[in-house]
């Protein structure tokens, strides 16, 4: 199971410590989202995060900094797909990274990828939000059909807990937020970031 670490909005206390623990615990890959932050604020921020760590991550919603730095990917919310599609230079200015995508309906995936060069996608949410209070699923996510070589990624509400369900119902991997970021501790984060990874290992 493929297992990503999503950053919080905010600038977290042990932030950076954390990243490069999921690094060191062999996480597949790290989102950084950072919403509504002005680019001098971001990029003191990233000039922080080691670049072996950048290497590994994908950057949310600013395309105009990706250039500055060694991400692997970009990621597209739904705005920004409804926005790029009729964009035809937008594919060329990134052509290097690696895509991935939100959907919150399933049966808007297939109508989405179209013509986008998108390798996995976020679906959610697919438990009640532990970071977003009354943020549930209005459906049961069951993944039962193939998307081609699209690999769909289960985020909201998921714990070391839920990880296993979500391979039952069809995803292939998790996206992982509030069950690190919502711990009070540091000790306590490290410990669901290495129960995180060994389940999806041993679902792998």
């Amino acid at each position: 199971m493929k297992c990503i670490l999503i950053t919080p909005p905010y600038f977290h206390t042990n932030e950076i410590e954390i990243l490069k623990f999921a690094f060191d615990c062999r996480f597949d890959k790290i989102h950084i989202r950072k919403p509504n932050k002005n680019e001098v604020v971001l990029n003191s921020y990233l000039s922080k995060i080691p670049d072996k760590i950048i290497q590994k991550s994908s950057l949310h919603y600013y395309k105009n900094v990706i250039h500055q730095y060694n991400f692997s990917g970009f990621h597209l919310d739904t705005k920004t797909i409804n926005n790029i599609l009729n964009d035809k230079n937008f594919e060329t200015e990134i052509k290097s990274k690696q895509y991935s995508a939100s959907f919150h309906f399933q049966e808007k995936i297939q109508e989405k990828i179209k013509g986008l060069n998108i390798q996995y996608a976020f679906c959610s949410p697919v438990f009640s939000s532990i970071s977003k209070e009354n943020y549930k699923p209005s459906f049961e996510w069951n993944i039962q059909q193939s998307y081609k070589d699209l690999e769909l990624i289960a985020l909201g509400g998921i714990d070391h807990t839920k990880i296993e369900e979500c391979k039952n119902r069809g995803f292939n991997g998790v996206a992982i937020l509030g069950a690190v970021w919502n711990k009070k501790k540091w000790s306590e984060m490290k410990k669901e970031l290495i129960k995180i990874k060994k389940e999806c290992d041993r679902l792998s």
